[in-house]
């Protein structure tokens, strides 16, 4: 078995938002086990959360980043698709390709985004930026 190091970085004011906590859970339990999954020699993970502002607003922002086997360049573009799975991993290590597009579905559906910053054999950096405040139901406090 594998053990991972997790390096946990917040801000110093909780960032709370209304979101539907059931659902991000999910996505960021998502982002989380992909880090373990894809760092198969136990490396480090990073979970960074911070608040950012620029032009669109306030954000609550989430990166998961870890040492893993990274994203070819060519599947980078399709990595939120429903059943896509990287060149690299398929066939190697066992996923269905749902994950991220659920992921990037959830959060969308919250007016955030997802993107990812990855280099094959070095690791990937997921980043989910939120809206402070959300229109949703209920506040969830992010970090």
């Amino acid at each position: 078995m594998h053990h991972h190091q997790f390096h946990v970085r917040e801000p110093d004011a909780p960032l709370v938002g209304a979101y539907d906590a059931a659902r991000l859970r999910r996505a960021s339990d998502n982002l989380l086990s992909n880090a373990i999954k894809y760092t198969p020699q136990g490396g480090d993970i990073m979970v960074e959360l911070e608040q950012q502002v620029d032009s669109d607003g306030t954000w609550a922002v989430i990166k998961v980043r870890d040492q893993g086997v990274g994203i070819p360049v060519a599947d980078q573009a399709h990595i939120f698709e429903r059943f896509h799975r990287a060149g690299n991993v398929a066939g190697h290590i066992v996923g269905t390709g749902l994950g991220l597009a659920g992921s990037c579905g959830i959060v969308q559906q919250h007016g955030g985004t997802i993107s990812v910053e990855s280099r094959e054999q070095y690791g990937s950096t997921f980043t989910v930026r939120l809206p402070l405040p959300a229109a949703a139901r209920r506040l969830v406090r992010v970090a």
